[in-house]
């Protein structure tokens, strides 16, 4: 996981992941910090595609049949769907 959040694709999103959180960590101290709701909703899609991209090579396993994975893969995809939620629905509410 390591080496996919320090290289390529995974790498360009932890810095726009970190760009947001030092922009909104600025616009906070402003006397208006609506702004900072903008550099917040651009930090976190880009921390969950950093995770996404460090991830890419394990997010589906090599010896894979489709009637095996479909099982699998819904409840993966209902957990990071459930997941994202939480982590959008929390953020929004302490805007």
């Amino acid at each position: 996981m390591w080496h996919g959040l320090a290289h390529g694709v995974g790498l360009v999103s932890v810095i726009a992941a970190a760009s947001a959180t030092l922009a909104t960590a600025w616009l906070l101290t402003r006397p208006s910090g609506a702004r900072a709701r903008v550099s917040t909703a651009g930090g976190v899609p880009s921390a969950i595609a950093a995770w996404g991209m460090a991830r890419c090579a394990y997010l589906v396993p090599v010896p894979l049949t489709v009637p095996d994975g479909a099982h699998t893969t819904l409840r993966r995809l209902a957990l990071v769907t459930l997941v994202a939620v939480v982590f959008v629905t929390s953020a929004v509410a302490l805007l």
